[in-house]
């Protein structure tokens, strides 16, 4: 599975464009719309959540 991380009004065609010519099917999207707003903490988690993802995709990808 293909962790992307987008922030795009446009996802659902950049999607499918990317599913189309990439075969990317099986992704699992995050959207942290909320970033440019939140306190420093917020942010933090934020990060540790992304931290969290891309280790899980290179475990399953060895």
């Amino acid at each position: 599975m293909l962790t992307l991380y987008v922030n795009s009004v446009k996802l659902r065609l950049v999607m499918g464009v990317y599913s189309f010519v990439f075969g990317w099917f099986r992704t699992k999207t995050r959207q942290f719309w909320s970033v440019p707003f939140v306190s420093e903490d917020k942010r933090k988690s934020y990060l540790k959540k992304v931290i969290k993802d891309v280790e899980s995709d290179i475990r399953r990808s060895i």
